[in-house]
């Protein structure tokens, strides 16, 4: 609908009762000559056409030399009479007028229509006939609703839903389909109580009212005013270049059916009387019809035509209200609707607005756009105040079966029974329950690192095929082979979007997630989903076009699987319900609770902006254990994610200090950095040192946290100031907490504690608090009174200066899971130091023994001793009996402490360099261990390893964070380096002749057993590891290790990065074999 058209009168005036008795007396239609429109070739379709309105429609188009006519009637005796009496009319062929049933009060039998309409070789116009006038009060008995609604709103959006693409793909030459659906003036007559419901198509459930309350006047222009609320909403989703809708006014005729059902009534009889007296011949109001579905070019594209002209609808339609209202019951609609899978049907259809131009909205922010003006229902204009027609991203036939909750695979002849079954059940009680509605399987295994999906799993894990195995020894980190060089590594990106779209296209994404995990994240509306394909189709486009799939001059490169469908909102719900599972427990900047999907997109927020945030929780979320029917979408999101980021930040580069954007940054590279793909892990390195450049610049941690002081009338504004500095906070611990990770597993220095010198900004506060749900949970546990003061707690300066200070005691109860783990930063950096000046102190052949080099050392053996010392000092407090020691983020923490700890007795760097070096090198011989300077202890380094496996062991899979197969990797190589060390130094511990004969399982026992102490002070014992199979692992066999540890990642694991990370442990354990 054109916001656009300059109306030649106003719709209260349309609406008048005196502009309407003046239609209805003084106003003919012309009759559309054969002159002005030639059918020759054409199909058309109209429905309730055995009678009437549609009989003189039918006919009228007949007229026009259309050469086929399909009749739409429930009852096809009635239907034959018809088509005898047209064709003895016309000189068509029998054949060329054919009787199809279609009853409308059944959902049953619309589907099997437009699944037979499918068959048909064009379709060029279909006219909306059928409708509904009750005289008294009925309820469908499938579906519940009131007949007349049912029949002349949701039964008639149905098939014309299902009939759009039909139109699209089977239009004969290049006009456009055409889609008429009958309207009436009394539209604007319409008291519509039921407006302020909610929601609002339910209430046309109500069970039936007084006699003296029924209106059928009131019902049957309510439902027709629904239909223009329709036409509205549906109209902007569709490209007129491809198809036309629009609604038409024949005006009140005598002769038509629709009060068929009153004319034994007395009632009956008076409305026969009157219709006669005002009313106009059904041929004449048929010419209307056949116009608005002939003559009209795309201006008539959503538009109301009456008496051949384009009139205004009803009054509310134009109004705020009424848009309101119209985005409402569309939402309702198509939930109505849903497992008849038009939402999918109407995205394949949906042609989307360039945002850099033009938009539907306001949007500000990263795509440039201003302030877009419109007027009636949200089309989008331009600065001269055209309407924009959105371009189309492809033009290829797709088939009504693919929809959701329709099996391809099955014998489509009975999808009518399919729906007459089973009536009563699930949430829409007027359709059955699908066995499996989304079981389109592939014989394919689209999880590949950078493979297509032609390769299966076991390829990858068995025997990966040469590109595979090239990616995977160019990761920038975890470099146990020899290196390789990255130029003939190929792009993965191009697989990765084929496999998103063959999967989106195919409707081959699900997700199982707990339903309580579900019901923390508030559900997905179509609205929100459709406005967040809107903004992703963009940036889809772009990523292909970046990568070849998609070209300047061909946007039809790769067809139907180029578009950017998402799956139904149960799915995405899921998704984002994974990604919280997860990365909530070990990221504090995300919350489930704070997480107002459906606001993100309309409340002042940039909605760009928000549409990554939303996508790359999705790309989270897809790449989670607890989603791992999914992983084949996860790479393709993330890439178009990465485009996607990258496009906003080179737009607006001052953009990078806006919070929304930094969480969307530390997303993607947290997602990145652990997803397994060479290029994604690259592109993590990459992004964070220039956002930890762009923090740095910016003073994020320089200023202290304001204390909140307000009255408690205003508890409210307390409770929303308090999230929003709180969310500022955890966004910028968590920039430390990610770059500690990576640094870690890289082994560098922070680049954070390298750039930043001082945090002033205080630390997250407890998850209590950050995740309670009303305000008055928050109140109460922050103690929160009348007058008082709502303070943060101290930074990490401040709880760094108190962990160093001696004589300080520290209250454990204070310390947060978060705290702990910003403290373990800190320690990192100090540890990896020190461990630099080792390097600098060793490196080069400047290890001399000269008087200097020595003092030097022992300098730095201080500096570690220091380290050591702090390190003891936080397991401590993190173990004096803490509230949270059971929770996943206390057990990564516990991980992070024994790594930290590892690396102040190895060099791991140096144990890649011998991993990759030739076994036959004596060389290469790891002697480095012996030497004063690397304060050896095999005892503890075995000790560490186990203590990381059995951390890691008893957290299930879907707690672990992201880079815990990390984890496995570093104590695969430290202790396999360790065996061959204590083997070289003859210790007893392993030797059969030894006299020890404790068996101690270092994976099982905790920290403080007995037998572990004994271990570590007096040597007693046989260190081993617990077998997943059963059994034990003695450490003497170094290449044992190695495999025993990529045993632990699994043998077919789910996720790229868990795979890639055993593939490497493999191919080590085969070359030192």
């Amino acid at each position: 609908m054109s916001p656009n058209y300059k109306f030649e009168i106003t719709p209260e005036k349309e609406a008048s009762t005196r502009q309407y008795l003046y239609r209805q007396f003084f106003v003919t239609p012309p009759l559309v000559s054969p002159q002005q429109v030639d059918l020759t070739g054409k199909t058309a379709i109209v429905t309730g056409s055995n009678t009437g309105l549609g009989l003189e429609c039918a006919r009228q188009l007949l007229d026009l030399k259309l050469s086929k006519l399909i009749l739409a009637v429930r009852s096809e005796a009635k239907g034959q009479k018809a088509r005898a009496d047209l064709l003895s009319g016309c000189t068509l062929a029998p054949s060329a007028i054919e009787i199809w049933n279609l009853d409308l009060s059944e959902y049953g039998s619309i589907t099997k229509f437009a699944e037979r309409a499918q068959g048909l070789d064009h379709l060029d116009i279909v006219v909306m006939n059928a409708g509904l006038y009750k005289v008294e009060q009925a309820f469908n008995s499938s579906t519940g609703f009131e007949e007349d609604i049912q029949v002349n709103y949701i039964s008639t959006a149905l098939l014309t839903i299902l009939l759009l693409p039909i139109l699209r793909n089977k239009r004969s030459g290049s006009d456009p389909g055409r889609l008429t659906i009958v309207s009436s003036d009394t539209a604007g007559w319409a008291k519509f109580k039921e407006r302020t419901s909610d929601p609002i198509l339910s209430a046309f459930k109500k069970t039936p009212a007084a006699p003296a309350d029924w209106n059928m006047q009131e019902r049957y222009s309510t439902s027709k005013l629904l239909g223009q609320f329709f036409l509205s909403e549906l109209s902007n989703r569709l490209d007129p270049s491809k198809v036309i809708v629009n609604a038409c006014n024949p005006g009140f005729c005598y002769g038509s059916d629709l009060q068929r059902e009153g004319n034994s009534t007395v009632l009956g009889f008076l409305v026969r009387v009157f219709t006669r007296v005002i009313g106009r011949t059904t041929s004449v109001g048929a010419q209307s019809l056949t116009a608005a579905a002939t003559i009209f070019g795309q201006e008539v594209h959503g538009q109301y035509v009456e008496d051949c002209e384009i009139r205004p609808m009803a009054p509310l339609v134009y109004q705020p209200e009424g848009k309101r209202i119209a985005e409402q019951l569309w939402e309702e609609l198509l939930d109505e609707l849903s497992l008849a899978g038009v939402q999918d049907v109407i995205l394949k259809l949906e042609k989307f607005e360039k945002w850099d131009n033009c938009s539907t909205e306001q949007l500000p922010g990263p795509s440039n756009c201003g302030v877009i003006p419109f007027t009636a229902t949200g089309i989008a204009t331009n600065d001269n105040g055209d309407i924009c027609l959105p371009p189309t991203s492809y033009d290829a036939s797709f088939d009504l079966l693919d929809m959701q909750g329709f099996d391809t695979n099955r014998d489509t002849s009975d999808i009518g029974d399919l729906f007459s079954t089973d009536l009563t059940t699930g949430p829409h009680s007027s359709f059955p329950q699908w066995t499996d509605p989304l079981a389109i399987s592939k014989d394919t295994d689209l999880n590949m690192v950078c493979e297509p999906v032609s390769h299966s799993t076991s390829q990858i894990i068995d025997g990966p095929v040469a590109g595979q195995t090239l990616t995977l020894d160019a990761w920038p980190v975890y470099e146990c082979n020899p290196f390789v060089d990255t130029i003939p590594c190929p792009t993965t990106a191009p697989d990765h979007l084929r496999s998103l779209y063959s999967a989106l296209s195919d409707q081959c994404v699900s997700c199982r997630v707990n339903s309580q995990e579900v019901a923390k994240i508030e559900p997905f509306i179509y609205g929100t989903r459709d406005k967040l394909i809107a903004i992703v189709q963009r940036f889809s486009d772009k990523a292909q076009k970046i990568h070849g799939l998609l070209s300047e001059k061909n946007s039809t490169a790769i067809a139907t699987q180029s578009s950017f469908i998402l799956p139904p909102p149960a799915v995405l719900d899921s998704l984002l319900s994974a990604c919280h599972r997860l990365y909530e427990l070990h990221y504090p900047f995300l919350s489930a609770v704070a997480m107002k999907t459906n606001e993100l997109l309309t409340k002042g927020v940039d909605p760009v902006i928000t549409s990554l945030k939303l996508l790359l929780m999705m790309a989270a979320g897809a790449m989670t254990p607890a989603a791992s029917d999914n992983h084949q979408i996860a790479q393709g999101l993330l890439e178009i994610s990465r485009v996607f980021l990258n496009h906003i930040v080179e737009e607006d580069v001052r953009l990078v200090s806006n919070p929304d954007l930094l969480q969307c940054a530390l997303g993607f590279n947290i997602v990145a950095a652990w997803s397994g793909d060479k290029w994604q892990m690259d592109a993590s390195i990459y992004q964070k040192a220039m956002y930890i450049e762009m923090i740095r610049r910016s003073r994020l941690f320089e200023h202290r946290s304001p204390n909140i002081t307000m009255p408690l009338a205003d508890l409210t504004r307390v409770w929303q100031a308090w999230q929003e500095q709180e969310s500022h906070n955890r966004t910028a611990y968590t920039w430390i907490i990610l770059d500690q990770e990576m640094c870690l597993f890289q082994d560098a220095t922070s680049t954070l504690f390298t750039s930043v010198t001082n945090f002033n900004t205080s630390v997250p506060s407890s998850d209590r608090l950050w995740h309670a749900t009303s305000v008055e949970q928050w109140a109460h546990d922050i103690g929160y009174h009348e007058g008082g003061t709502v303070a943060f707690p101290p930074s990490l300066d401040e709880h760094v200066r108190v962990l160093r200070e001696e004589k300080v005691a520290i209250d454990p109860s204070k310390l947060t899971p978060t705290t702990l783990r910003l403290l373990l930063c800190h320690l990192q950096k100090v540890v990896s130091r020190v461990r630099a000046l080792i390097a600098d102190m060793t490196g080069n052949g400047l290890a001399s023994r000269t008087v200097h080099h020595q003092t030097a050392m022992v300098l730095i053996s201080v500096h570690m001793d220091e380290a050591r010392d702090m390190l003891r000092k936080w397991h401590d407090h993190a173990s004096s009996g803490h509230t949270d020691a059971d929770t996943p983020a206390m057990g990564a923490n516990m991980i992070l402490y024994h790594l930290i700890s590892l690396n102040t007795l190895v060099n791991f760097p140096e144990i890649e360099r011998i991993a990759r070096s030739d076994k036959a090198d004596p060389a290469q011989k790891p002697a480095h261990w012996v030497r004063s300077y690397h304060f050896d202890d095999c005892s503890r380094i075995f000790f560490h390893c186990g203590q990381i496996l059995r951390m890691i062991r008893h957290m299930p899979e879907h707690t672990r964070p992201p880079w815990w197969a990390g984890a496995v990797y570093r104590v695969a190589l430290i202790a396999w380096t360790n065996s061959m060390v204590v083997s070289d130094l003859d210790a007893g511990a392993n030797d059969p002749e030894s006299s020890q004969t404790t068996t101690l399982v270092l994976d099982d026992l905790v920290a403080d057993h007995p037998l572990i102490e004994a271990y570590l002070d007096r040597h007693q014992g046989i260190p081993v590891f617990r077998r997943s199979g059963g059994g034990y692992l003695v450490l003497d066999v170094p290449g044992d290790i190695l495999v025993h540890c990529a045993d632990l990642l699994g043998v077919n694991p789910p996720l790229d990065f868990v795979r890639g990370v055993r593939q490497k442990l493999l191919k080590l354990a085969a070359r030192w074999q």
